[in-house]
């Protein structure tokens, strides 16, 4: 399952949808991490938990919000108290 996929998924999960603007971040962030996983694809597993919770964290402040969607800040939130988080940042 390829990382965007993961994302699909948890989102789906979650009962929120993504912004485009956000979108476009996130999928530039998941690009990013597929990156680094060509030089180590035995962290697969690593990465994929570290995806995990940088989407959480991203639904957790949307919620803190009363947001519906993910947004760019919301990103930018998750991407502040996480990273570096390997491989995405």
């Amino acid at each position: 399952m390829d990382l965007w996929t993961i994302v699909d998924t948890i989102v789906a999960g979650s009962g929120l949808t993504i912004e485009p603007q956000c979108e476009q971040l996130l999928r530039t962030f998941v690009a990013q991490g597929e990156t680094g996983l060509i030089a180590f694809p035995d962290r697969r597993a690593e990465a994929v938990g570290n995806l995990s919770r940088f989407l959480a964290e991203m639904i957790d402040e949307s919620r803190s919000q009363g947001l519906n969607a993910l947004h760019e800040p919301t990103f930018y939130a998750a991407k502040l108290k996480l990273c570096p988080l390997w491989p995405f940042c």
